[in-house]
């Protein structure tokens, strides 16, 4: 029986090393080892302050946030949706309506990335997460879930509490 040559035995042993490190590679997109969030988590203060709370004046008018959550179904994907009212100077306030969007996160021990991209211009909301309970999310405006890139400002500290509790 004939001996593989070295060249083929190296060949073999790259091909080997590849395989494993791809796989490796393909295994978690969230930045956080085997560790992912999942479930959905309501808005309960913005800067200390309950619901609803002042998001954007507008001319003779001003915009509310009423509710939000951040929605994890998805492996490294968050669906953050946000629902306001608007209230003119003087009659009665308009219907709710949201905006949402999905993005990027990335997780590394309690720490949370969320990536907001806006075409040629990207930035990102940073905070942490409580274990399977709260996140606390810096953003930079809480009148933005998708419509376009937010102003920017003091930001905004944002407690998550979990919706659906296992």
């Amino acid at each position: 029986m004939k001996q593989p040559s070295s060249a083929s035995y190296r060949l073999s042993s790259f091909v080997l090393a590849f395989v494993i490190g791809s796989i490796a590679a393909c295994g978690d997109s969230s930045g956080s080892g085997d560790r992912a969030l999942a479930g959905e988590y309501e808005i309960v203060t913005v800067d200390g302050d309950s619901l609803p709370v002042f998001a954007r004046g507008a001319g003779f008018s001003s915009h509310w946030l009423l509710s939000g959550t951040l929605d994890f179904r998805t492996r490294g994907r968050v669906t953050d949706v946000r629902w306001y009212e608007t209230r003119p100077t003087s009659g009665p306030p308009s219907a709710p309506f949201s905006g949402s969007e999905t993005v990027r996160y990335t997780l590394d021990g309690d720490r949370i990335v969320v990536f907001r991209d806006y075409g040629s211009q990207v930035y990102n909301d940073t905070g942490t997460v409580e274990g399977d309970s709260a996140i606390e999310l810096k953003l930079r405006d809480i009148y933005n879930a998708g419509a376009a890139l937010p102003a920017s400002g003091p930001g905004y500290l944002v407690r998550y509490l979990r919706a659906d509790a296992p």
